[in-house]
């Protein structure tokens, strides 16, 4: 993990992996618990993937994150444990995001940054 940015999108998907899981007994259903287990079980491949340097793990968790805020606004909040939980996930997912669109950018940036050096070389 070289960057900031890694670090932070790591430790995001990690936390929004394992809070999935860890969330999926709550859910309503066999679909509900399913969907929580498949976005847990990706969100930390994902943190695994960006964690060895590649750039679809980035992708995978900004696309992961930008789902799970996406939804927050049409989740049920009957308790304050609802409130507390959902809020606090939301939280994470938006730092992981913000990691994940970091990283991203800052590969694209140091790709041109060598083209640009491998053409004033030649």
């Amino acid at each position: 993990m070289s960057s900031i940015w890694t670090k932070i999108a790591v430790v995001g998907g990690v936390v929004c992996g394992l809070g999935e899981l860890a969330l999926s007994p709550s859910m309503d259903g066999a679909a509900g618990i399913s969907i929580a287990i498949a976005f847990g079980l990706a969100f930390l491949a994902a943190a695994v993937r960006l964690r060895r340097g590649l750039v679809s793990g980035a992708w995978v968790i900004a696309v992961l994150a930008t789902l799970e805020l996406a939804f927050v606004p049409m989740y049920p909040r009957p308790s304050a444990w609802d409130w507390a939980s959902q809020g606090s996930f939301s939280l994470v997912s938006a730092i992981a995001l913000v990691g994940a669109v970091g990283f991203i950018v800052e590969r694209r940036r140091g790709r041109r940054r060598g083209a640009r050096e491998t053409l004033v070389a030649g």
